[in-house]
């Protein structure tokens, strides 16, 4: 018999996975700004390694946590009852936290301030268009990998995320423990405090409408 998993574990791996996720946005930026001039240079290294990071915190946490390393993948786990409300605030904090401390480490291991309030406005319109499409996108891929055990969501999702960051103006960020972290960072990731509203808006609505649509998908299939 498979022993059960405690909730301890469940949050040192979603704060594990979440400080690797925000290292590697923050930390991957850093450094292909400092290597380039060249943005699509920069964007293109940026996103190699979120991608390829997504891929293995996924593979690797998944048996203990489900890797979800966002409130939002949390809540929508909670609302179809397979996680409990403590664990889901478990998770949820050590999402968050997790993501500090990646955005600190970050930082530091650039030589920067541990914090520094990021001055880059992502604001408009297009970007609230841009996130919401992203996120809705997102909980179809989830809601799909969910009915269907034969896909594999340590290489459907970074499949997915990699381009979306690309063809979206907002470079789908799609996670508020992420959103708000990257706040902390002055640096080629960074979002600046006043833009945080819009995207968690445009998140959270994707989410709702991601899920919608999926579900009709899902109907179809059967």
């Amino acid at each position: 018999m498979a022993k059960k998993i405690k909730t301890s574990q469940i949050a040192l791996a979603e704060f594990l996975g979440s400080t690797i996720l925000l290292m590697t946005i923050v930390g991957a930026g850093i450094m292909a700004d400092n290597v380039s001039d060249d943005d699509g240079v920069s964007m293109f290294i940026t996103v190699t390694a979120i991608a390829i990071s997504i891929g293995l915190i996924i593979k690797i946490f998944s048996p203990i946590s489900g890797a979800h390393f966002n409130p939002l993948v949390t809540f929508y786990f909670y609302f179809r009852k397979e996680v409990s409300a403590s664990t889901a605030l478990v998770m949820v904090i050590s999402q968050l936290s997790g993501a500090l401390v990646g955005t600190v480490l970050a930082n530091l291991m650039f030589d920067l301030p541990a914090i520094s309030i990021s001055k880059l406005d992502r604001l408009g319109t297009n970007i609230f268009i841009a996130e919401f499409v992203a996120t809705i996108g997102l909980f179809i891929v989830l809601q799909l990998i969910s009915s269907n055990k034969n896909l594999n969501p340590s290489i459907i999702i970074p499949i997915y995320i990699g381009p979306a960051i690309f063809y979206t103006s907002s470079t789908a960020f799609v996670n508020p423990s992420i959103t708000l972290t990257r706040t902390l960072s002055d640096t080629f990731t960074g979002i600046s405090p006043a833009s945080v509203p819009l995207f968690l808006l445009a998140q959270l609505l994707g989410a709702v409408v991601g899920i919608l649509i999926s579900k009709g998908l899902i109907d179809l299939t059967k």
